[in-house]
């Protein structure tokens, strides 16, 4: 619901986006990291893995906060529809 909120204001131009030049890899890292912690990823014994190449940099210009926002929707639906594994 909240995300429909946010494009709401978005499109009204009532909500900022704020980019910034940011490490894609230090994001994703962050959010694996999160994860692995998740009550119901140990719950149901899940793996979770990265498949990126570890070193290497990528840098983007986004909103972070946004950009993370829409990784840990993703997230959540991958751990609520995935029973066991990986």
């Amino acid at each position: 619901m909240n995300d429909i909120i946010d494009i709401a204001q978005i499109e009204s131009g009532q909500l900022s986006i704020s980019e910034s030049e940011f490490d894609l890899m230090t994001l994703m890292n962050e959010v694996r990291d999160i994860y692995k912690l998740n009550k119901s990823v140990l719950k149901k014994q899940l793996e979770i893995e990265l498949n990126l190449p570890q070193n290497q940099s990528i840098k983007i210009i986004s909103d972070q906060a946004r950009l993370k926002q829409v990784i840990f929707n993703l997230m959540n639906n991958a751990v609520k529809f995935t029973d066991s594994g990986n």
